[in-house]
């Protein structure tokens, strides 16, 4: 998942990240996240499949916008 950087005006305090990726690494996946080229925040989760194939799907997203 990648989005623009656009913030709300206020976030509620959690454990997003965090939780995350502790039930990532419950299926041994991993979960890398942090500011992308482009000034926006990207969300990477790899989980292993029951077969060993990689499968990759890029999902881009952005805020503040209904489609």
């Amino acid at each position: 998942m990648a989005n623009d950087g656009a913030r709300p005006p206020t976030a509620p305090p959690g454990t997003g990240l965090a939780g995350l990726a502790a039930r990532a690494a419950e299926v041994s996946g991993r979960l890398s996240a942090g500011p992308d080229d482009d000034g926006g925040f990207r969300l990477e989760l790899t989980v292993p499949t029951s077969s060993g194939a990689t499968t990759r799907t890029d999902l881009t997203t952005t805020t503040g916008e209904d489609t």
